[in-house]
């Protein structure tokens, strides 16, 4: 009749992966008791990716080298953009700015 023996027939390579298995799902299993999930709902440009790079600064390993370039050029053009819309409403209300300042402004309107 076939092997019905109640001892497992497996060799010793296939209990040895068991066991590793069953190590690696007991370790997966502490990372996910521990692991807290967060669902931030809203409309658009309502800050929830701010959250998200704060509690990434916060509570995990920061930024990679590529996403500061990303952020550093990002910042660069927004205080650029803000720093011509300045200027141009200077402009706009008929304010006048510092001799010294001139060569900065025209940096701004050309």
């Amino acid at each position: 009749m076939g092997n019905c023996s109640g001892t497992s027939s497996g060799t010793v390579e296939e209990k040895q992966r068991s066991r590793d298995i069953d190590q690696a799902i007991k370790k997966d299993r502490k990372y996910i008791d521990h692991e807290i999930k967060i669902l931030l709902l809203g409309a658009g440009e309502s800050g929830k990716s701010t959250i998200v790079k704060q509690m990434r600064i916060l509570f995990d390993d920061g930024f990679t080298e590529e996403d500061r370039v990303t952020y550093k050029e990002i910042i660069n053009s927004n205080v650029i953009l803000s720093m011509r819309s300045l200027v141009m409403g200077m402009q706009e209300m008929g304010i006048e700015c510092d001799a010294d300042n001139a060569e900065h402004v025209e940096l701004f309107t050309s």
